[in-house]
């Protein structure tokens, strides 16, 4: 366990070296957060700023209650709580994960070490730490301890089922926990517990108990949906769980989701021994994990969920294979393996495998990842972007102290998500919470922000605000393309300064903000503010040339 622990702590830390601000988005959650607070930490019936109407707050609260407490009583920044919270979680989930795995291979006289070989997969993965470390982690990360935790769980009780009650109710503890904190993580935990059930325990017994892990999830969690059924309609969830679950299409989204790896400039490795170990297994008529992988891949082939199982597979795989190679090379060498030559060979197989994870997890962590394709295309340079950074602090700081409190703004970019939360000013289109609005809105939503964030001209951006009849007062504007939902090219300096020019001299617009890559532009002169803001501007909110993280 313990080179397990050291492999998820060197990823961490190379994330946090390469991250000065953090990974993909967060700032919803953060917005979140911080409507409890602001509704005297109840649960508030709509999230503010996201869409000039706000959205309905369905999501499940756990984690946005600590961070309001973590913000409100350890006075913790938004980018702090951001950057480490999930890393911590993350590294702490690779302990359930060791206990897991002895579960798993309970039955095997090395079970240890492939419990170990299984944690470090877990930890070293980028399928499975990507969607943690980064800034959305501060839900997902304790969403997937509550989830790898329960599992562990729940073999001790239909496998090994000693004290089941003390299981039952610690499963069910964790059950609902993980309901409370994310939406996606209770439908592994609940298929893996049918996996369970089929192949260790398929007696009335083993129903009932695990009914009762069901049953007392659910209850424990009434205080979320309770909510949401009497403020907003179950429709909410119902609704909502079909945008974007898509529970029992997984056949059909397992190639994509699970050889997404294809592009990175390091084999994907632990993918291609989970596939090879699966059809291993099966073969061998050890039907468990292959049961459990395929469960998985049917319900929701999520990459994190499929290298969770696969990390087992791999582990089962390997040390299934060691023996053969290790016997063949000492054959080859006329050295008997009485004689120690099986472990020592096997050691430094295990050796290199191992090395092999720490070093891509970590350089993939650290941002070298896939290759690229096109020159300053950056959605296939940086697996884990940032999605904001000192230009985009800055123009949110201009944002909030030199606009009216009430002003909207198109956010063309990825730092959209962000936007609100650090400037407190509403953004008329956001992709980000959308899946919890009416299908026709929710649609609405992401054509504005893609049709804005791939436009690269000046007229582009007038024709974006006359189709999609939208009429904010400001538009915010960044050089680079949009790396979530978009794919358009970086624009060189030349073709930025033209688009900019091009809205200054415009009817209707001018640049009243602008630094190395981030401009706010208004629109119609609603607030007729001081026409001396651009030059201000310029001269009170510039960063500083020694740092630009976003520069080309």
């Amino acid at each position: 366990m313990v080179p397990a622990v050291l492999a998820s702590l060197v990823v961490f830390a190379a994330y946090l070296l390469t991250h000065p601000y953090p990974a993909t988005g967060g700032g919803l959650y953060l917005a979140m957060a911080d409507a409890i607070r602001d509704n005297g930490y109840r649960l508030p019936a709509r999230v503010p700023r996201y869409t000039p109407n706000g959205i309905p707050f369905g999501y499940p609260p756990l984690a946005f209650y600590v961070a309001a407490l973590a913000r409100d009583v350890l006075g913790v920044g938004p980018l702090a709580l951001t950057r480490f919270l999930p890393g911590i979680v993350t590294v702490l989930t690779v302990v359930p994960a060791y206990l897991l795995g002895r579960e798993v291979f309970a039955d095997a006289p090395d079970r240890n070490r492939r419990a170990g070989l299984a944690a470090l997969v877990v930890a070293v993965s980028p399928a499975v730490f990507k969607w943690h470390l980064s800034a959305g982690g501060i839900v997902r990360a304790p969403a997937f301890l509550f989830t790898v935790t329960g599992l562990y769980v729940g073999l001790r009780l239909f496998r090994t089922p000693e004290n089941p009650v003390r299981w039952a109710v610690a499963g069910a503890v964790l059950f609902g926990l993980s309901i409370l904190t994310h939406p996606s993580y209770p439908v592994f935990f609940g298929t893996s517990y049918l996996v369970f059930f089929v192949v260790f325990d398929r007696s009335v017994a083993g129903l009932k108990r695990g009914a009762f892990v069901a049953a007392g999830g659910l209850l424990l969690a009434v205080p979320w949906w309770g909510h949401i059924a009497s403020v907003h309609g179950i429709g909410l969830l119902t609704r909502t769980a079909g945008s974007r679950l898509g529970i029992g299409r997984g056949i059909f989204w397992f190639p994509s989701k699970f050889l997404y790896a294809r592009r990175t400039r390091f084999l994907p490795v632990w993918h291609v021994l989970t596939l090879v170990g699966v059809v291993a297994l099966a073969v061998r008529k050890r039907y468990f994990l292959p049961l459990w992988f395929a469960a998985t891949v049917v319900m929701f082939p999520k990459p994190r969920f499929l290298m969770l199982v696969g990390a087992f597979v791999v582990a089962a795989a390997v040390f299934d294979w060691l023996p053969t190679i290790a016997e063949a090379a000492s054959k080859r060498d006329g050295i008997s393996t009485d004689g120690g030559r099986l472990p020592r060979v096997s050691l430094v197989l295990l050796l290199l495998l191992s090395t092999y994870g720490v070093a891509t997890g970590g350089l993939y962590a650290a941002n070298y990842g896939p290759v690229p394709e096109r020159p300053l295309h950056r959605l296939q340079k940086e697996p884990l972007p940032s999605y904001i950074d000192g230009d985009d602090m800055t123009a949110m700081r201009w944002v909030r102290e030199r606009t009216a409190a009430d002003a909207t703004v198109l956010v063309a970019g990825d730092a959209a998500e962000w936007f609100p939360v650090f400037t407190h000013r509403t953004v008329v289109a956001s992709p980000w919470g959308a899946e919890w609005l009416p299908p026709e809105e929710r649609e609405r939503q992401i054509s504005i922000y893609r049709n804005a964030s791939a436009c690269a001209s000046a007229t582009c951006i007038r024709q974006t605000l006359d189709r999609d009849d939208v009429s904010p007062e400001y538009v915010y504007l960044t050089r680079e393309g949009s790396r979530s939902w978009t794919a358009r090219e970086t624009l060189n300096r030349a073709q930025w300064n033209e688009m900019l020019e091009r809205l200054g001299t415009s009817n209707g617009t001018r640049v009243v903000f602008r630094n190395r890559d981030v401009a706010v532009v208004q629109v119609n002169d609603r607030e007729k503010t001081n026409r001396q803001s651009s030059a201000l501007a310029e001269a009170d909110f510039t960063v500083p040339s020694s740092f630009h993280p976003r520069s080309a």
